[in-house]
């Protein structure tokens, strides 16, 4: 039986899988490191926004003034840091401004509204405006941003004033959505009937 000579087999394997476009290969992991660079240097570079904003504690004092002053200046504005500032503001309570940002990120910028973002609009406003306010903004809400985020955020709000029978109103859409799947929704409405003393309903199929 003849051999074959190892050095053939190996350039015979590297001409059938076209090896010879190697650099094209080693050119799209290159771009993709730069564009993975590019994106972590533009996070990292609104860090000084949060520096900006992070030492105004009066819920008074607007800080929309430095979110016009950073476009103005022409530093980048990437959503996912501003949502991230927006969770962090809620995490100290500073509901007014994590409220403000999130309206300058759509009026003053024009950036695309996603469900969760929609949710996390309604509970401020309803924290900082009240239930009516709230209503009248998911009244407002495109149909197809109604998701779960949003009709969970509502459910939220009319538990927080103890509203039993907008927040069964709620949950039976969500049923009728599809939405009512998700156990936290349940758990929420069998908290406020706990808090309201509902104890028939707590053990009720439909609740």
């Amino acid at each position: 039986m003849k051999l074959v000579r190892l050095s053939t087999i190996l350039r015979n394997t590297t001409s059938h899988f076209a090896f010879g476009n190697a650099p094209t290969v080693r050119s799209f992991f290159t771009k993709s490191a730069e564009r993975s660079t590019s994106s972590s240097r533009l996070r990292g570079s609104m860090n000084a926004l949060n520096y900006r904003i992070s030492p105004i504690g009066n819920p008074r004092v607007s800080i929309v003034p430095l979110l016009d002053l950073w476009v103005q200046e022409g530093r980048p504005v990437v959503k996912e840091q501003l949502q991230s500032f927006i969770k962090e503001l809620r995490t100290y309570r500073r509901f007014s401004h994590a409220l403000e940002m999130s309206m300058w990120m759509t009026d003053k910028i024009h950036l695309p509204l996603t469900p969760a973002d929609v949710g996390i609009r309604l509970d401020l406003i309803s924290k900082i405006h009240g239930t009516e306010e709230a209503e009248n903004y998911f009244n407002n809400v495109p149909e197809q941003l109604k998701d779960l985020p949003v009709y969970s955020a509502l459910l939220n709000c009319y538990v927080s004033v103890k509203s039993v029978e907008k927040a069964e109103a709620t949950m039976q859409k969500m049923r009728d959505l599809g939405f009512a799947r998700a156990s936290l929704a349940y758990n929420v409405l069998l908290n406020l009937y706990y808090q309201t003393a509902n104890y028939e309903k707590l053990n009720s199929p439909d609740a």
